[in-house]
């Protein structure tokens, strides 16, 4: 059997998987919501805003089921007899209810979907199928969860085509209708007393900042999709399961007298002291996370995966990794206090728009951490007003959302902060049909007006809007970032009349 180094976790999984962060979105906060009328509460996010563009409730779910899709989410979700108040019934029905029925894995630090509010004090979890190559279609799922939004990530096998189709499920709890709190999203309320679920399709999300293709058919259009894992060799750095290496037991070389320095982790000790020996989260038992070795095991679950499809399928499968080398990174830094892997790997992943793994395992801010932990009902009561992403947001520390590339350096160029911020999902290889496509950040040589004044426009709007550019949970401009853009679009508009690119 072929052993395939995994790809990037899903939008949806990844202990350090890839970013979405694309498209156009429709319509101020606070519209109404498409097709029900309902005035939405103050503050809603524009991933909701997006959604409700796009359907909501049984009507879209429908349009899902009756696409006829043969995986094991579907085949699930789309029984009318379902009934999900919570992710243990969503483990349930997608026969992963019991522990011996499914692997999990969590990681504390990510570069998916809820990348920038993953964090010890905020992990991502997954629960897939424990099954081995070839792994039957009609078994294979898995699940991705991160408290904080309303949100799950799903996985298929397609048993007819042989290819992953990626969903969103989208829930509602009691405070939807009115204002959910960070209490209601960052504990262990938001995993329970579901009222209603909406179903989307990897399709259905296309241009926007959802989009699951910007990562997930990483070879372009009309080639397969992926899994997508950026770190997929021990030392697993930002998993769950590590708790610190000796030096020599990392280094192919041995630098110091056996065994060498330690170099740190804490695992999921936040997560264990937040939610208790007993605890649950993400649905699941904090115990089984806890002692679950996640990194090797969900590896070796996407090295299955490919396998299975490889073994399949008749057409040529192509696979790369945009891989980290964590133990590289490690050996530089305590041989030498820094690591040219590591900001070889930092140049190379931005290029093509994607953050970098941060290159140590604590990525939180060291005062939150302490005040979290020390009281986080009492925390949370007092930013009882605040947007409970924008919070987990706060947890991790800034020099590290700058490191990774969730904010630009002080030293970027206006043209690499335009290229960084945009041309994961604007590039030359988009599809013509899509929105996006009318802008490639591989190309800013010469930018058309139309495109240059498009740019000032969505890179400027309030950090609520839709339409914001990039996307307020994949990056961040700061003002004089803004002002750096500007002044290179001014440079680079194709139109050399005064004001061409500003009106």
């Amino acid at each position: 059997m072929v052993r395939a180094s995994p790809f990037l976790a899903l939008a949806l999984i990844a202990g350090v998987a890839c970013l979405t962060a694309c498209g156009p979105a429709t319509g101020p906060a606070g519209a109404a919501a498409p097709g029900d009328g309902t005035a939405r509460p103050e503050g809603t996010r524009p991933e909701a805003i997006w959604l409700d563009a796009i359907g909501t409730g049984n009507s879209q779910t429908q349009r899902v089921c009756a696409r006829g899709a043969q995986d094991r989410i579907a085949t699930a979700l789309c029984d009318p007899s379902v009934s999900i108040r919570g992710l243990a019934d969503l483990y349930r029905v997608l026969d992963l209810g019991a522990p011996e029925r499914r692997f999990v894995a969590t990681t504390n630090h990510s570069l998916g979907l809820s990348a920038r509010f993953v964090s010890a004090l905020n992990p991502r979890s997954f629960a897939f199928v424990p099954e081995r190559a070839p792994i039957p279609p009609q078994r294979f799922a898995v699940v991705g969860f991160t408290r904080g939004e309303q949100l799950v990530e799903l996985v298929g096998l397609d048993a007819k085509t042989l290819d992953y189709n990626f969903y969103l499920l989208r829930f509602e709890q009691t405070c939807t209708k009115t204002r959910c709190t960070p209490a209601d999203l960052l504990t262990e309320r938001i995993e329970r007393d579901w009222t209603a679920f909406t179903l989307y399709a990897d399709r259905d999300v296309t241009d926007t900042a959802l989009d699951c293709m910007s990562c997930h058919q990483p070879f372009g259009p009309g080639t397969r999709k992926q899994l997508v894992m950026r770190q997929t060799a021990s030392p697993w750095l930002h998993w769950g399961d590590f708790r610190g290496r000796y030096v020599n037991r990392i280094c192919q070389e041995q630098v110091e007298p056996d065994p060498g320095p330690w170099i740190p982790g804490d695992g999921l000790e936040a997560l264990l002291a937040l939610e208790g020996e007993s605890g649950h989260h993400a649905g699941l038992p904090v115990r089984e996370l806890v002692d679950a070795p996640s990194g090797e095991r969900f590896s070796l679950f996407l090295t299955d995966a490919e396998n299975t499809i490889r073994g399949t399928v008749n057409t040529p499968y192509p696979y790369a990794q945009l891989d980290f080398d964590a133990a590289n990174v490690l050996c530089e830094l305590s041989a030498k206090g820094t690591s040219p892997t590591w900001d070889g790997a930092r140049k190379d992943s931005l290029a093509r728009g994607l953050p970098v793994p941060y290159y140590a395992h604590d990525i939180l801010n060291p005062a939150l951490r302490a005040e979290v932990l020390a009281d986080r009902p009492g925390f949370l009561a007092r930013h009882e007003g605040e947007d409970a992403i924008d919070l987990a947001m706060t947890f991790i520390d800034p020099k590290v959302e700058e490191a990774v590339g969730f904010v630009p350096r002080s030293s970027d160029s206006g043209a690499t902060i335009l290229r960084q911020a945009c041309v994961r999902c604007h590039a030359a290889n988009v599809e013509r049909h899509l929105k996006r496509a009318g802008f490639d950040a591989e190309k800013l040589d010469a930018i058309e007006p139309t495109v240059a004044r498009a740019i000032r426009a969505r890179i400027s709007l309030p950090h609520t809007s839709p339409k914001l550019m990039p996307p307020a949970r994949s990056g961040s401009l700061p003002p004089w970032a803004i002002s750096r853009i500007e002044a290179y679009l001014r440079e680079h508009c194709s139109d050399p009349r005064p004001g061409a690119c500003e009106g």
